[in-house]
């Protein structure tokens, strides 16, 4: 591929996932020997600066942007098909990374919206939701996470999440 590469996914040492820009994903399930790329169909503008990789059928997409630009997809057929799971319906929010407790359970951060932290939820690994805003810490203004590679949420088992964000005056997890 000629795109630009900014995430990757291991499930083992055979079965990674990768994605990047113009919707672009890769997958090898031989440690790398061979890859298979592949664009989503009508995401060519997109940047996919996350994937994670279930097993070697089975990944997510989180493309990045201002509003629709934000949307998730995934896989369940090693990529011959994508569905889109998610747009952004929000003009403010802006998803930024993800992570999973499991394969079907998992969640998204977007930079803060209106002074509220903005987290998605899928307990089935299909329909996402917003978490109350009240659910969650309140967010200065101008607040937000790095967009690349899913470095800012980590899941743990038990439930637990962490989430780098900052704002230009300070930052915080």
């Amino acid at each position: 591929t000629t795109a630009l590469l900014i995430a990757v996914s291991p499930v083992n040492e055979r079965v990674v996932w990768a994605s990047g820009t113009q919707g672009t994903w890769l997958r090898t399930v031989d440690g790398g020997a061979n890859w298979q790329a592949g664009r989503v169909p009508g995401a060519d503008s997109l940047q996919f600066r996350d994937v994670h990789a279930v097993d070697g059928r089975t990944a997510y997409l989180l493309s990045i942007g201002n509003g629709a630009q934000s949307r998730i997809y995934k896989t369940a057929d090693a990529g011959v098909t994508w569905r889109l799971l998610f747009t952004n319906p929000d003009p403010k929010a802006f998803l930024d990374c993800m992570d999973f407790w499991s394969p079907t359970q998992g969640i998204v951060v977007s930079d803060a919206v209106d002074g509220n932290v903005v987290v998605l939820a899928t307990r089935d690994g299909d329909g996402w939701a917003r978490l109350a805003p009240s659910s969650l810490p309140s967010a200065p203004d101008g607040e937000g996470s790095f967009a690349a590679s899913g470095t800012c949420l980590v899941t743990r088992p038990g439930g637990h999440a962490w989430i780098a964000a900052a704002d230009p005056a300070r930052s915080r997890v």
